[in-house]
């Protein structure tokens, strides 16, 4: 089975530090490994552009990162034009004929592209959790949906004015024949109103999943069997293999977990056929008669609510959004590097995770909106609502920016220095601070490569300066960051690179 490997879950997670202090210091680090980080590319003239892939260096005997950049062999590849310009690395074509690097007077124009292969399941409706939505009342799921291939899960639901509930997520094969499905990674936080666990344990677990052996875990099911995963406490997910009734399924070797106010999950996994991927919640395992419960139904009539705006969707894309700026500076250049937008204006930042609204229309870019497909009610029928930029909800003729939540940005930044002195460069996340939407969870990695999360609640700041780097007269500096949008967020989070 092929290695699936998200990008924002792209390191091999360390353990936790040997607490003796000497035992560490001793470790010479004779016996590491390199694990798969991310891809660049670097352009190579007109005939092509190399791909290297990038690696970070873990110490087998004390997880200690040794390097968190290594590089692999560079491999050339061709040009892959839109008009004059390498879709992949930038390149340009100049009008004469010949092919030639940008100037210091070109602005590059930000533009991100979902391109890797995959699926993207958000469940955030119902948002809350009441109780004829439980499965052991209503007998129909949360959200219900399916997919074959590589899946990131984001889950994001409350408990609303019920007692302590139970969750589960169902992997159904509606086929008549055996099939695969491998979990290589889990996390799920409970009750957890800082909104920064589930990321912070889903960067660092080995696994995530508890009652099974393997990592990953491949389970086989069987035609029209299924297997359930529920919260098991400590941060991950038990996995049982259906066995009898839900009670019977549940009662061996799982402690029952009960939600209070919310849960936030995340998985990776793969399927290797088409499954159903079911989410319920629901009071007693005892109560629920799986026999009265289809093993597909859709999103149980929940609908985005037109006043809440919260939805449940899939995408066919995996939630990992790039995009390429390249800049030359020479000594008289300072403050925020200037880019281009959707309708080609200069701008000295660009948005992401635009919530319902933004703070500039013209900012949103629209390859940046991830294309989820979300199913709705309208004149009695039902019909798959794809979220892009500026879109009309028919119930209501109200156009909104719907928020990327879960969705990977990742940039990948370049600055050549053609001027006679050093210059540092660093990459800025700005929000608003009015109250409406001030409310924020931003996830990204810092220079070390290390996991941040940012609840803006909290701060006062309105900003934050993720990533900075030097960079001498005469070279170029390239590097990359990846900001995603966490749970229970609004409004707008606008980047710019910054030159001093």
């Amino acid at each position: 089975m092929k290695k699936i490997i998200s990008f924002f879950t792209i390191a091999v997670m360390m353990v936790l530090a040997l607490s003796n202090d000497s035992v560490d210091a001793a470790c010479n680090h004779a016996a590491y490994g390199d694990y798969y980080t991310y891809t660049s590319y670097m352009q190579a003239g007109s005939s092509g552009h190399y791909k290297i892939h990038h690696f970070k260096r873990i110490c087998k005997k004390c997880k200690k990162v040794i390097k968190k950049d290594v590089q692999g062999n560079k491999t050339l590849v061709k040009h892959t034009f839109s008009g004059n310009k390498c879709t992949v690395c930038g390149y340009r074509k100049i009008s004469t004929g010949s092919v030639g690097n940008p100037s210091s007077s070109v602005i590059p124009k930000v533009s991100y592209g979902f391109h890797t292969k995959g699926n993207y399941i958000f469940v955030n409706n119902p948002e809350a959790i009441r109780d004829n939505y439980l499965l052991d009342v209503g007998k129909e799921w949360l959200y219900s949906t399916s997919f074959s291939g590589r899946a990131r899960v984001f889950v994001e639901q409350t408990a609303w004015n019920v007692e302590d509930i139970n969750y589960g997520i169902q992997i159904y094969n509606p086929n008549n024949y055996e099939i695969t499905v491998t979990f290589y990674k889990g996390a799920a936080a409970i009750d957890d109103w800082s909104y920064s666990n589930v990321w912070k344990t889903f960067e660092n677990s080995d696994s995530g999943f508890s009652g099974v052996t393997g990592n990953p875990v491949r389970m086989s099911l069987s035609a029209y069997d299924s297997c359930w995963l529920f919260p098991d406490g400590n941060g991950g997910f038990a996995v049982r293999k259906t066995a009898g009734t839900l009670q019977e399924t549940c009662s061996k070797n799982y402690k029952e977990v009960k939600i209070s106010s919310i849960i936030e999950a995340l998985l990776d996994l793969y399927a290797s056929s088409d499954v159903y991927i079911n989410f319920a919640a629901f009071k007693n395992f005892y109560d629920v008669n799986m026999d009265q419960v289809k093993s597909y139904s859709g999103n149980k009539n929940l609908f985005p609510s037109v006043d809440q705006k919260v939805y449940s969707g899939i995408g066919y894309k995996y939630p990992l959004a790039s995009a390429s700026l390249k800049w030359i500076v020479r000594d008289s250049d300072s403050g925020n590097l200037r880019v281009k937008l959707d309708d080609n204006k200069n701008s000295n930042y660009w948005e992401t995770f635009n919530s319902h609204t933004a703070l500039d229309n013209s900012q949103i870019l629209s390859g940046s909106v991830y294309p989820l497909y979300v199913p709705i009610k309208y004149n009695n029928s039902v019909f798959n609502y794809l979220i892009a930029k500026n879109t009309t909800d028919p119930r209501s003729g109200l156009t909104y920016n719907w928020a990327d939540y879960g969705v990977i940005y990742q940039q990948m930044v370049s600055i050549t220095n053609k001027g006679t002195k050093g210059r540092t460069a660093v990459y800025r996340l700005s929000w608003d601070s009015s109250d409406k939407d001030k409310e924020k969870t931003i996830i990204y990695h810092d220079n070390d490569g290390v996991q941040k999360v940012i609840r803006t609640t909290k701060l006062k700041a309105t900003q934050a300066d993720i990533e900075s780097v030097y960079i001498p007269a005469g070279k170029t500096v390239s590097f990359t960051v990846d900001v995603t949008l966490g749970g229970m967020s609004n409004g707008t989070v606008a980047h710019s690179v910054v030159l001093k």
